[in-house]
Order: structure tokens, then sequence, then C-alpha cells
């Protein structure tokens, strides 16, 4: 573990070694950074052209599918919902229409329990960066409702506190 945390900090000071004089991180300073063949962050990038291309396509065509949207009527109201959303039955990345999931108990719940995965995980960066600044209460509050509705839909029961 100790290595990992090593290369940790290596990354973490030639990151901080791309600061500007404002004290602002530029990404296309760390690209240039990571050119070098010698730097930590060299490895972290893919050099071949055409690769990098492809894995940029495949980004933006996810971006494409996540940008269309349906309205759904709920209850008086008219809510604008994603059409298509990750395949909960596939590993790789997948894309399946939202009305086809809704018709399936189990695979909308799987949908759900990933979506509130990421909440609370945003949660969680949300209330480190609250405690950087002074203001966790608030987010100690939404992550216990985030952890009731967790609970409600059948989420983990492992043993493992969603506050860890």
């Amino acid at each position: 573990m100790a290595a990992k945390e090593s290369k940790l900090e290596q990354r973490a000071a030639a990151i901080a070694a791309c600061r500007e004089k404002s004290g602002r991180i530029i990404p296309q300073a760390v690209v240039e950074a990571a050119r070098d063949p010698a730097s930590v962050l060299h490895d972290e990038f893919e050099w071949d052209v055409a690769k990098a291309a492809e894995r940029d396509w495949i980004r933006t065509a996810c971006e494409l599918i996540r940008s269309v949207k349906f309205i759904v009527e709920y209850e008086d109201r008219k809510i604008i919902a994603p059409f298509y959303v990750s395949d909960p039955g596939r590993d790789e990345s997948a894309y399946v229409q939202t009305a086809r999931i809704a018709k399936n108990g189990a695979m909308s719940e799987r949908v759900l329990r990933d979506e509130l995965a990421r909440i609370v995980g945003a949660i969680h960066r949300a209330m480190n960066l609250a405690a950087a600044f002074g203001l966790k209460s608030s987010f100690e509050r939404m992550l216990d409702e985030a952890v009731q509705i967790e609970h409600a839909l059948g989420g983990d029961d492992d043993g493992d506190d969603a506050r860890a």
C-alpha cells in the first residue's frame, strides 16, 4: 500500500508543478508535462493517437446518448427524464430505453440503486469539501436521507456503512 501512496504523492506533486502563478491548474498544462516520457504522469495517458481518438469518440457517443430526454407525466407535473439509462444487465457500456426498464421491476430497482450509489458518492465528496469549509452538518443529513432510501430499495445490507 505504501508504494501506491507514494505513486499518488508523486502524481500529486507532478500535477502541482503544473500550477499557473494564479494557483490554477489547467488540464492542457498537465498533458504537456505528461508528454515527457520521464514524467510520472506519462503512463496515465494513451499516446497512441488512433486509440485516444477512438476513446474520445466513444465518450462523445455516450454523452450524446445520455443527452436524449423525454417528458414523463407524474401526478400533475411534467418531468424531463433520460430516454436511455445504463443497461444494468451488462458490464460494458451499453444503454437501454428507460421505458423498457420501467416494465421490469428488478431492472428498474437496479437502475435506481446504481443512481443512488452515484448520489451517495457525490454527497460523500461534498461532505469532504464541506468539512474543509466548516459546513459539514447539512451534508450529513443528506447522506442519512440517501442511506434511508437505499435501505428502502433493498440496498446493500452487508454491514458496510455508507458513512465510512
